[in-house]
């Protein structure tokens, strides 16, 4: 079956699952952009509401609707409106004890924004958070999983966590492999954060 073609969008990759994952090879921090969703591939994140209560189903559009808009102020370079946004998400859904897949998506948002302002040691734990609830919610095979991975392998990398970055993108790599093929632009990224890896800081590829 054909392979979707790669596309470059800022320092990002077009990614599986309707999201954009991080160059992780050639975008050094502090440039280290944003795992994007955008609004035209929010059935990406489509998952069986459970049975709820009109309530319930408010609140999750009042999410989905701050989360969208936290995407684009990202998309635009406001981080302090992106953060906003994101964290309030979490907090509110924190506080609920509601763990749904617009809560991974707020988690994964927030954070790239950390990432971006240099707040390794705190978007390490929200990309780890997402991946987890992200592996409960879809299965642990799912490509959306390793795009999320994708990003924590190359947080682990800037802060000098080679072992768990390399156990991140093999763990993306299999994923993309096996979901989308080996030639997907993910599993391209992701074997090619992994020979960075193993090349040292002298390695710089060509994604091109």
């Amino acid at each position: 079956m054909k392979q979707p073609r790669k596309r470059r969008v800022g320092t990002h990759l077009a990614g599986p699952a309707g999201g954009l994952i991080l160059d992780s090879v050639r975008s050094p921090l502090p440039i280290l952009g944003l795992v994007l969703f955008a609004v035209a591939h929010a059935a990406a994140w489509a998952y069986p509401m459970p049975e709820g209560s009109a309530a319930r189903a408010a609140r999750y559009d009042d999410w989905r609707a701050r989360i969208e808009a936290a995407e684009r102020a990202a998309e635009r370079g406001e981080w302090d409106a992106a953060s906003t946004g994101f964290s309030g998400v979490v907090e509110q859904a924190r506080s609920l004890s509601d763990r749904s897949l617009l809560l991974a998506r707020a988690l994964d948002g927030l954070g790239s924004v950390r990432s971006h302002e240099r707040r390794l040691q705190d978007a390490a734990p929200l990309h780890e958070e997402a991946a987890a609830l992200l592996s409960e919610l879809l299965g642990e095979r799912q490509p959306r999983v390793a795009v999320t991975l994708t990003n924590l392998g190359t947080v682990y990398r800037e802060l000098g966590r080679i072992e768990e970055a390399r156990r991140a993108f093999e763990r993306a790599l299999a994923i993309f492999e096996q979901g989308l093929g080996p030639e997907s632009p993910g599993a391209t990224t992701a074997r090619r954060a992994l020979a960075a890896l193993d090349a040292g800081p002298q390695l710089e590829p060509s994604l091109e």
